[in-house]
C-alpha cells in the first residue's frame, strides 16, 4: 500500500513538472510569434522605404502622432502592424514610430551605428512601455534628424486568460503589464 502511494506521488510531481513545462513553452512560443511578426512588419516597410527613397519624409510617423488615415503607404502600414500585434490604440499612437536618428545608442560593437535589430522587455502601461530610458535602446529621444531611419514596435503581452498578473481575478492599478519593443534601424 505505502509502494502504491509514494509511486502515486512520484507521478504526480511529474505530472506537475510536465504541465509547469507545456505553460512556459507556450507563453515563450507566442512571444516569439509576435517578434517574428514585428521582424515581418519592419522588413516590410523596409522595403516599402527603399522601394521609394524620393519619399522618404511621407514614411516618418512621431512619437504621439497617429497613423495617417486613407490609403498611404504608411496608414496600410499601421493597419497591418495593429492587425498582427497585440496593440491598442494608444500604443499604435505613442510606441510605434518611425524617424531618422544618428542611431549611436545600442551600439554593441562600437561602429558609431545602432545593432540592426534590439528587443528590450518593461513594464508599463501604453505611453510607458517599455521605458524611453531603458540604457542602450533607441528611443523617441532619438528622433534627432540623422542618416538612419528607426522603425519602432512595441506590443503588450498577453495577460492570463482567467487571472491578472497578481493571480487575483481582478485588474487593479498595482498590476503592470510586461511589454517588448522591437527596434530597426537601417540606413536607406
Amino acid at each position: 500500500m505505502i509502494e502504491v502511494l509514494v509511486t502515486i506521488i512520484i507521478l504526480a510531481v511529474g505530472l506537475l513538472g510536465l504541465a509547469a513545462m507545456q505553460a512556459q513553452s507556450l507563453k515563450f512560443n507566442t512571444e516569439a510569434e509576435f517578434y517574428s511578426k514585428a521582424v515581418f512588419a519592419s522588413n516590410d516597410l523596409v522595403g516599402r522605404i527603399r522601394a521609394d527613397r524620393t519619399n522618404l519624409a511621407s514614411y516618418m510617423k512621431a512619437s504621439g502622432a497617429s497613423f495617417p488615415t486613407g490609403t498611404t503607404w504608411l496608414d496600410n502600414w499601421g493597419t497591418l502592424v495593429s492587425n498582427i500585434l497585440p496593440v491598442d490604440a494608444a500604443m499604435l499612437t505613442n510606441q510605434v514610430f518611425i524617424c531618422m536618428t544618428t542611431g549611436v545608442d545600442g551600439d554593441s560593437n562600437g561602429d558609431g551605428v545602432a545593432d540592426t535589430a534590439q528587443t528590450r522587455q518593461g513594464n508599463g502601461n501604453a505611453t510607458t512601455c517599455p521605458n524611453v530610458n531603458v540604457a542602450g535602446e533607441l528611443d523617441r529621444t532619438e528622433c534627432n534628424g540623422g542618416s538612419l531611419v528607426l522603425i519602432r514596435l512595441a506590443w503588450a503581452k498577453p495577460r492570463p486568460a482567467f487571472s491578472d498578473l497578481n493571480g487575483d481575478s481582478v485588474v487593479n492599478d498595482k498590476d503592470t503589464f510586461p511589454c517588448t519593443s522591437y527596434n530597426a534601424v537601417f540606413n536607406p
